[in-house]
């Protein structure tokens, strides 16, 4: 996987072709899932990263969103969950 910036973000293993743009406290562990941007720490100190947690699923940015269906999208704001197969989430 490639880590493009930010800091304390994360590809695990086994994810391959997976991608963090930037920010911070991001995963992916996703076979070619990605992170663009966001997270980072929220007002009151927790970590407020993004993950992508599955094949072929985007976060796009924002703070503590997930992915975490196959393809699935979650397009920014914040304390989104794209849980089902396809599913998308503009943001909010």
């Amino acid at each position: 996987g490639t880590i493009g910036g930010g800091g304390n973000n994360v590809i695990l293993a086994g994810s391959r072709y997976a991608t963090i743009g930037g920010g911070g406290f991001n995963r992916a562990s996703g076979f070619g899932a990605t992170v663009a941007g966001g997270g980072g720490v929220h007002i009151v100190g927790e970590n407020a990263g993004n993950t992508a947690g599955a094949l072929w699923s985007t976060v796009s940015g924002g703070a503590l969103n997930a992915a975490l269906g196959t393809n699935s999208t979650v397009g920014g704001g914040s304390y989104n969950v794209a849980r089902g197969e396809s599913a998308t989430i503009p943001g909010a």
